[in-house]
């Protein structure tokens, strides 16, 4: 209980803006970050099947997804919010949808670290991208599933 605790307080923490994202990302290959040519050649995942995964075998998917580095492609469902506290940086939400998203549809957070502004000045709400981050799992009274430390690869 108490290592969930921890891991739901940093998660908290990354995404306010208190923990330096920038001091995480300088230290990309201590976290089990792929090179450059991994980057390159992991498979595109789509946001909708890797929903799709949990809702029919949550443990099937945590084994395939969890911890892992992942290219993930969906659409961006609102517009790029700044984390002003701590070091800042930037949160997305991405979607399997284009369409109007509620908020009880299954949205992924993804985060990005304050370096990455020039890229961030670029996303529109709506806008097809892939992106390349760790996925993380917090478990608490439901399953908060969020991409850490992102790169945009494409955008449409």
């Amino acid at each position: 209980m108490k290592t969930r605790i921890t891991v739901l307080l940093f998660c908290v923490l990354l995404l306010g803006g208190c923990v330096n994202t920038d001091e995480i990302l300088s230290s990309f290959k201590s976290l089990g970050g792929p090179s450059e040519q991994e980057t390159a050649e992991a498979e595109v995942t789509s946001l909708a099947t890797l929903l799709k995964d949990f809702r029919e075998n949550d443990v099937y998917a945590r084994q395939k997804y969890e911890g892992r580095w992942l290219k993930l492609s969906g659409y961006i469902v609102n517009s790029p919010q700044e984390v002003k506290s701590g070091n800042g940086g930037f949160t997305i939400h991405l979607s399997d949808t284009n369409k109007n998203v509620h908020m009880s549809t299954e949205i992924l957070p993804c985060t990005f670290s304050k370096n990455d502004r020039d890229t961030i000045l670029t996303l529109r709400r709506g806008q097809f991208v892939t992106l390349y981050g760790k996925f993380t799992l917090t478990d608490q009274i439901a399953t908060y599933k969020v991409m850490h430390y992102c790169k945009i690869i494409s955008k449409k």
